[in-house]
């Protein structure tokens, strides 16, 4: 298994999402694709799928939406294809009362607790029909079903069946059965309850989450969602809302929802998640424009979901009906998912399928795809979405597994979430998780964050900033902190994947890298990724995670992790593999910094050999006729089983049966006291060694050796697991000569618990080692040594352990060449380009010709020779300002070398900060996400808007507002970008009457005034909520003036200057610029109605924008007067010049820079709602500026100043050394 394997008895059931639903189609290019296919994965509910169709709203195009869900909790899945079904079956999308009636009956059975008898009826109605149309995969596929929603294989189907089939079978429970079933789950739900809400201490239980669902008026309105979660849980109904609770009947009781009650849990037990609460799925933000009165909320609260639940519905339906929708539903662990995915495509070589074998963790069935479900399998994918997956198997694990399925061009998105806080220092989040420096990483992967390129997002961002001041940190518990990451291809269409010309390897090459310099930099990464191993800083670890644990102590890497990464790497980049390898290899096994490294090197060098890394001649040759450092190998008559043969397998498995007695360490302890231990599996030969496994898979059940053949073992599962009394069988591929080394009797197999804080309880009952249970190899009953993995036979495993080594051809001059620094950044990227001896080029080179570099786009150089010019690409945005030339005349090369350029330096996207691509020639907005304005609920004139400056503010990064003080105090300049965040803010603030200089004036129409001159004019239809974003929009139109077009305007130009209606805002040049690129982006995020022209400027000049030149054009005029409906009243004159454009905040991004200024936490603390500030109690926004410590945000007394500056505070000298690499670039006397 490639991920970690944990003992997780506390099972929580995730029935409804934790987060308001996301647009997975935002980045997706307008129409004009024959099909989108998207990987969801960790899927959780369907509220994703529901409200991506909604916002697309795509039912007449010829594109099909293709949606591949995977989840390893099949409850979850069962509920999403009964919610699909459903539909199908029951909403037509042309008939209103019949679909708000069902919507309704829908809502109850998929959301609440508990329903009436009615809709329980119709839920087991519903879930027997799908039970009895699932008995075959032949018998689905033929249903009506069957066309809309399909399984990778038929154990998916089985395992929804069985939950469909719970749901129905309560039907026919007795009437003592029903009695105890629903006293059983009406218990478990009022502990909850209890366990959630008891006040201790007369404290009032505050649930802050349901701030996200309340976009931009975030924690101001946490309150009322606070309430509202509460009456969930007491009532079982959305927020406790009246109509609801009277529709469960006179006692207002109901009955239990299956669907609710039903679960994975292995102890079979209710355990729908304490925190869920189905409004936390929904874009709630219109309900609190009028204010925050909480009395009246949980009814508009529901309303207003109810009815978005409804449109969401109706929409898919619609979809259906045009058979313009496909889900294909997968029941299985997500990372073994990918790469069984990987191996259908020709031009990757997947990792050995030794290492996903079975489907999910605690199972024992096969992964197989497609051949059972006779469906077509999508081999890439233009939208990846990986949930929250980061916070549970870590980031390292998911990406080269995620990452090779994205397709190739412009628009494909990939998007990681975490909501575990993963840094002190969220502008560290990121690089903490990775372990490496972002844009190396990034070159090695082939996908970049887009904040980290461009430094800026639409995204909110700021609400998420101050719940974590609000709310404070709980010493010992971990903190939430949302960072949801588009990752891109940072070159976008300027990019050229380049093809080994080898046939027999297709491997795509983009870039080539030194060996030595890439071995430094894995080791590099090694020793983060493993520095739990490292008992010189494990000390200050654990007393940092003691009081503030982060996402990043958890333990989700093995060696096979390091190993994923590195055939990632090697599908991407040219080196010298064989030198690389060694070179790591001697590094890792040089280094004494991590103790217990040692024991895990058997299992690197093995999972090496089997990618195809490296060749390890121990696993190429019969180790009975080899001996190893530890000796030769044993007699053939000392063995029994498989390894009494004279030719065993290089490569065994072992499977050790823990007797079910010996898991009572875990079993008979409460849960929470448990936690969740990992393990791996250990073989010792005393006094020699001492080898660790951690890339293990477990199940419960029997094994039933196959009679006929030696090594071979079928397995009896126990499906009920945890719950039943099946012993545990663990098992892994390990190095035969690890078995046949040394005294029989002296080699130990054992399953151990694994290091770590949470686990240090179980040594008291195992011992310093931690062994749950040992065996040698005489004892037959309860170890096995295999050929194959328990349960497969060799026919089926047929060239599982065979070695297919990537060729390593390759010419380092055809691949930009990335040179890396010792620390793992890197220091430039060279382009080595070559000309034909007979080419032009080649002439004027010899001839003498001068040679000049300009910096076209962000990634690529226009190289001029003579009157011939060419352009080099680079895989990652660079500085052409800063690049170094070498020419060599006589051989005919140039070779340009540039620095990098990430967000905020010179270069790059400093030349786009705002990105089209043409994709398909129909540009697209690169980084700013489409957004249908007329689905966006407007913010009426009488709306309160005691939210909307601290909204604005929390968009400006800490070092902007810094640069803006000084401006404000001593004069100066800012850059561009702050300009343009304050212009941005007028726009809003003047639009809604808020703007101090004008307060009171409500102002529909501005110009851009660069020196009191103005070719641009901007009308505001309305301010909105942007419910993907949680943030706000202007719904407007732009119109670019020239002085052809200044004659057409001139008499309603004229009659507005007269009246004093428009507003004047300030730019300066450089500000204009940004206005010019900015402007195509805005009208491309809110193109729904219209297309682009065959005679589109943008395709006819190659250029976007057109130009940023003052008075000239930078977007074209396809879509001119297309939406003059809905033009603002009062200036229909400039109706026919004006494109729609959808302004948003522009925020600094989280993971780049922070975004707290030093005087926020005071400014908090003067404008939270007294409410609010008496539930949350004292948190860090109670303590003024220099109450808090600069280092690790502890907020007290006591706190000692920097002798330096005098600003800073810490607690004590640790706190205050461990700061000062960052302190030090601002600290001044």
């Amino acid at each position: 298994m490639l991920t970690p394997s944990y003992v997780n008895l506390r099972y929580w059931f995730y029935p409804i999402g934790n987060t308001p639903a996301v647009n997975l189609l935002r980045e997706k290019a307008p129409k004009g694709q024959e099909s989108v296919r998207i990987l969801s994965l960790a899927c959780g509910d369907a509220r994703n799928i529901l409200f991506s169709l909604w916002c697309e709203a795509a039912y007449d195009d010829a594109c099909k939406i293709e949606f591949t869900t995977c989840d390893t909790d099949p409850a979850v899945l069962a509920r999403n294809v009964f919610l699909f079904t459903f539909i199908l079956e029951n909403i037509s999308a042309n008939n209103l009362s019949n679909d708000t009636k069902h919507c309704s009956i829908l809502w109850n059975v998929f959301y609440h607790l508990y329903i009436s008898k009615k809709d329980v009826a119709i839920l087991q109605h519903h879930a027997s029909r799908l039970a009895q149309c699932s008995e075959s995969i032949k018998l689905w596929s033929a249903s009506s079903y069957g066309k809309v929603v399909k399984t990778l294989n038929e154990d998916t189907l089985c395992d929804l069946r069985r939950f469909w089939s719970l749901y129905a079978d309560t039907k026919s429970l007795s009437g003592n059965e029903a009695q105890a079933f629903e006293a059983r789950v009406r218990t478990a739900i009022a502990a909850s309850f209890t366990e959630r809400f008891s006040s201790k201490e007369g404290e009032k239980v505050f649930a802050y989450q349901g701030f996200r669902s309340a976009g931009a008026h975030g924690m101001l309105v946490a309150l009322a969602m606070s309430s509202a979660f509460e009456g969930y849980w007491k009532t079982g109904v959305v927020a406790g809302n009246r109509a609801d609770v009277a529709s469960l009947g006179h006692d207002q009781k109901g009955c239990v929802n299956p669907m609710m009650a039903f679960s994975s849990a292995p102890t079979g037990k209710f355990s729908v998640h304490y925190g869920s609460d189905p409004l936390l799925g929904f874009h709630l933000a219109e309900v609190f424009d009028q204010g925050d009165s909480t009395s009246d909320k949980a009814d508009k609260l529901t309303k207003v979901a109810k009815s978005q639940f409804q449109s969401w519905c109706i929409s898919f339906a619609k979809y259906l009906r045009n058979d313009a929708v496909q889900i294909v539903v997968h029941s299985g662990e997500a990372v073994n998912l990918c790469y069984a995915l990987q191996s259908y495509q020709p031009a990757l070589k997947s990792l050995s399928k030794l290492t996903h074998s079975y489907n999910r963790p605690w199972s024992a069935r096969a992964l197989t795809l497609v051949e059972a479900a006779g469906t077509s399998l999508a081999k890439a994918f233009d939208v990846i979405d990986t949930s929250n997956l980061n916070d549970h198997i870590g980031i390292l694990n998911i990406l080269p597994a995620a990452a090779p399925l994205l397709s190739h061009n412009a628009c494909s998105v990939l998007y990681t979430e975490s909501l575990l806080l993963s840094a002190e220092d969220t502008s560290k989040s990121l690089t903490t998780l990775m372990f490496s420096d972002i844009s190396a990483i990034s070159l090695v992967m082939g996908i970049a964050p887009v904040g980290s390129l461009l430094g800026t997002t639409i995204d909110s961002v700021g609400n998420e900033i101050l719940s974590a001041l609000i709310t404070g940190r709980t010493p010992g518990k971990q903190q939430q902190f949302r960072m949801r990451v588009p990752w891109k291809r940072a070159s976008l269409e300027d990019g050229v994947e380049l093809l080994n010309s080898d046939n027999t390897d297709s491997v795509i090459k983009a870039i080539s890298i030194d060996s030595k310099e890439l071995a430094t930099y894995f080791f590099g990464l090694y020793l983060k990724m493993f520095a739990f191993e490292n008992l010189s800083s494990l000390f200050s670890s654990l007393q940092r995670q003691l009081s503030t644990p982060l996402a990043g102590d958890l333990r989700f890497y093995s060696r096979l992790s390091l190993v994923a990464l590195l055939h990632l790497a090697k599908g991407r980049i040219g080196t010298d593999w064989e030198r690389c390898i060694e070179t790591l290899l001697d590094m890792i096994g040089n280094d004494r910094s991590l103790l217990v490294s040692s024991n895990s090197m058997q299992e690197l060098y093995m999972h090496l050999h089997l990618s195809g890394l490296w060749r390890n001649p121990m696993l190429e040759q019969n180790p009975r006729t080899e001996a190893t450092q530890f000796g030769s190998p044993r007699s053939t008559s000392d063995e029994t089983g498989l390894l009494r043969l004279s030719n065993v397998p290089p490569l065994v498995h072992v499977a050790l049966v823990v007797p079910r007695s010996k898991l009572k360490i875990f079993t008979d302890e409460s849960p929470d006291s448990v936690g969740t231990p990992g393990l791996h599996i250990s073989i010792t030969q005393e006094g020699m060694y001492d080898n660790s496994f951690f890339a293990i898979d477990c199940f419960f059940g029997r094994l039933v050796p196959v009679s006929d053949t030696v090594g071979l073992c079928n397995i009896q599962e126990d499906p009920e697991g945890w719950k039943n009394h099946g012993d545990l069988i663990v098992t892994c591929p390990v190095p035969s000569f690890s078995l046949l080394t040394g005294p029989r009797k002296g080699i130990r197999v054992s399953l151990v618990v694994n290091t770590a804080p949470s686990t240090v309880q179980f040594t008291q009952k195992l011992g310093v080692r931690m062994k749950i249970y040992e065996c040698g190899l005489d004892d037959e009953k309860h170890l096995q040594v295999l050929r194959v993995p328990p349960g497969f036979s060799e026919d089926k495993q047929q060239g599982i352990s065979k070695v297919q080594p990537l060729s390593c051809k390759y010419d380092p001059t055809s691949f930009p060449l990335v040179s890396l620094n010792h620390d793992g950044t890197i220091r430039s990227i060279s382009v080595h380009t070559g000309f034909p001896e007979d080419s032009e080029e080649c002439k004027l080179l010899k001839s003498g010709a001068s040679v000049t570099v300009s910096q076209q786009s962000p990634c690529k150089l226009h190289v001029r020779i003579g009157e011939k010019s060419c352009d080099f690409v680079y895989p990652y945005p660079v500085n052409g300002f800063c690049c170094k030339t070498k020419i060599s005349r006589k051989q005919s090369w140039i070779e340009v070398a540039a620095p990098i350029s990430p967000a905020h330096t010179r270069g790059g996207f400093e030349y786009d900060p705002f990105p089209v691509t043409l994709h398909n020639l129909k540009p697209a907005a690169w980084s700013f996400g489409r957004t249908n304005i007329s689905q966006q609920p407007i913010i009426s004139a009488d709306a309160k808007y005691d939210w909307l400056n601290t909204h604005l503010g929390m968009t400006v990064s800490q070092t902007e507002r810094d640069t803006q003080e000084v401006r404000d105090a001593r004069g100066g300049e800012v850059t561009a970008l702050v300009d343009l965040k304050e212009s941005i803010s007028i726009l809003f603030l003047s639009s809604v009457g808020q703007n101090p200089a004008t307060f009171g004036r409500i102002i529909r129409s501005f110009r851009l005034a660069k020196n009191n001159n103005s070719d641009t004019l901007l009308f505001i239809k309305s301010l909105c909520h942007d419910r993907d974003t949680g943030s706000i929009l202007l719904d407007a139109f732009v119109v670019q003036l020239t002085d052809a077009r200044m004659n057409k305007v001139h008499s309603p130009l004229q009659n507005l200057v007269q009246r004093e209606a428009v507003l004047g805002v300030s730019v300066t040049d450089e500000e204009a610029v940004l206005w010019k690129q900015l402007f195509p982006a805005l009208v491309e995020r809110c193109r729904f109605s219209w297309e682009h022209k065959k005679t589109c400027e943008y395709i006819s000049e190659s250029s976007i924008p057109l130009s940023t030149a003052f008075g000239q054009m930078s977007i074209c005029t396809c879509g001119e007067g297309i939406d003059a409906k809905d033009f603002p009243p009062g200036f229909s004159g400039f109706a026919k010049l004006a494109t729609r454009v959808a302004i948003a905040p522009i925020s600094a991004v989280p993971y780049v820079e922070s975004l707290i200024p030093r005087d926020l936490p005071k400014q908090i603390s003067q404008t939270m709602p007294s409410q609010l500030r008496n539930v949350m109690g004292p948190s860090s926004v109670d303590h003024p500026v220099g109450t808090a410590c600069s280092h690790c945000g502890a907020a007290k007394d006591g706190l000692k100043s920097c002798a330096r500056c005098g600003k800073a505070r810490y607690c004590n000298h640790a706190c205050q050394k461990a700061a000062w690499k960052a302190h030090k670039k601002e600290c001044q006397k």
